[in-house]
């Protein structure tokens, strides 16, 4: 069995307590976080971290959550193309 890694224990975190993370963060945001559920795996050889449909002050919204433990020079311009995906 292998060890986790950093990113699998955010990626672990139970909706509740990323929702209580995010509203340390976001004002105005809904109830609850809907996962969005995508098939970026199809196009490339990589997943989202966690995507969700929210809303904030009554308009919806896409919240895409990276997790990230290393620099990786890549990641800007990955979560743009998650971003242009979605």
């Amino acid at each position: 069995m292998s060890k986790p890694t950093y990113d699998s224990v955010w990626k672990a975190l139970p909706d509740a307590v990323i929702l209580a993370l995010v509203r340390l963060v976001v004002t105005g945001l809904g109830t609850t976080l809907q996962p969005w559920k995508t098939d970026i795996k199809l196009l490339f050889d990589r997943d989202i971290d966690n995507a969700y449909l929210i809303e904030i002050d009554g308009t919806q919204a896409l919240l895409l959550l990276e997790y990230q433990n290393y620099l990786d020079l890549t990641m800007p311009w990955r979560v743009f193309e998650y971003i242009a995906l979605l």
